[in-house]
């Protein structure tokens, strides 16, 4: 939360989720070791998460956005790419990692709660992308998040797809049109 979000989460008794969307994905892609043609693809996703924040059940909402984050890996089979690759000029190194994808909707509220301290098993929040922290008015980088302060529990439900492209020859046989 930016610092007008924090006080109003800390004032809040009960907040009611009302929007979250996908702010942006960071991918890295690792060949697993010991089994060859196998990949880890580290996957982070950020999520902008709109609150209405009620200091009691009778009072008037304050909207709140928060940032939001999970971590995922996947191992995914995506062939071996033992090639060699020569250009005119020489032979150049080619990478031999596959291009990672990811196709994301816009997740689903599943549910929200405050609770009055930082829970144990909570992630650090770690650098936060560019394009993660232009989705919001307040720099969501200079946010430090005190053990004692009340925190805000998101579940959402999203469905991705990931997959593993690399460029491969392909020769189709042309023939000539006959009548």
């Amino acid at each position: 939360f930016g610092a007008g979000g924090r006080e109003s989460i800390d004032t809040s008794t009960w907040i009611k989720c009302k929007s979250s969307e996908v702010i942006d994905v960071m991918l890295s892609v690792e060949p697993v070791p010991f089994n060859k043609g196998f990949f880890a693809v580290d996957l982070t996703f950020y999520f902008r998460v709109n609150f209405s924040a009620y200091a009691t059940q009778v009072s008037t909402p304050i909207n709140v956005r928060g940032l939001a984050f999970h971590s995922k890996k996947v191992i995914l089979y995506g062939s071996e790419g033992s090639v060699k690759t020569f250009c005119s000029g020489g032979s150049l190194p080619a990478s031999d990692l596959p291009t990672a994808c990811v196709k994301a909707v816009d997740p689903i509220v599943l549910g929200s709660r405050i609770v009055d301290c930082v829970p144990a098993y909570s992630e650090p929040l770690g650098a936060i992308p560019d394009v993660v922290n232009r989705a919001f008015d307040d720099d969501m980088r200079n946010i430090i998040i005190d053990a004692s302060e009340k925190t805000v529990l998101v579940t959402l439900g999203l469905f991705t797809i990931v997959t593993l492209q690399r460029d491969v020859q392909i020769m189709i046989p042309a023939y000539d049109y006959v009548l």
